[in-house]
């Protein structure tokens, strides 16, 4: 076992690089010990994350949506209501692959669409208000903008502003 630190960052820093997932006990315990450890740390786990979840649902269901719900205090209702519960909850688990894939391909789609109805209603909108006819007769008059407007001094001063926004009226 290295005294200093620094020895202990540089011979842990290779077994660190090697591991996938860091905070979990089933790849250190493969690592570390055997194998069979780690596969055991597994299942140890997900028996946990099991009894874990059926225990917080159960809990929340008898002490909390019955009496919310008034219905009468009693075990074989409350683990009833539990299992509902439970297989309420493990549809959108098993299905969320294909949910989250439907939700993304949807909401892609939709944008989309909105970016084409967009384009289009510019594209109308310039097409409304070109004055063609404003173009044919005064070639240097487009949308009711002159080439003076844009190549005249902006006004320095308020007042000059104010006068030339009362003279453009």
């Amino acid at each position: 076992m290295p005294h200093r630190p620094c020895q202990l960052v540089l011979r842990g820093t290779p077994l660190l690089h090697r591991q996938h997932c860091l905070n979990h006990r089933t790849p250190w315990a493969s690592r570390l010990a055997n194998p069979r450890v780690g596969w055991w740390f597994g299942w140890l786990t997900f028996c946990y994350l099991a009894i874990g979840v059926v225990t917080v649902d159960n809990t929340l269901v008898s002490q909390a949506l019955m009496p919310l719900a008034g219905i009468a205090p009693h075990e074989s209702t409350a683990r009833l209501i539990t299992l509902v519960v439970l297989l309420v909850q493990t549809v959108p688990a098993v299905a969320s692959t294909r949910l989250v894939s439907l939700i993304n391909t949807v909401t892609v789609g939709l944008s989309l669409a909105l970016v084409v109805v967009v384009a289009v209603a510019l594209v109308i909108a310039a097409l409304l208000t070109f004055d063609r006819q404003a173009l044919e007769t005064e070639p240097g008059k487009v949308n009711s903008f002159t080439r003076e407007a844009f190549t005249r001094e902006p006004p320095k001063t308020l007042t000059d502003r104010i006068d030339a926004a009362v003279r453009s009226r």
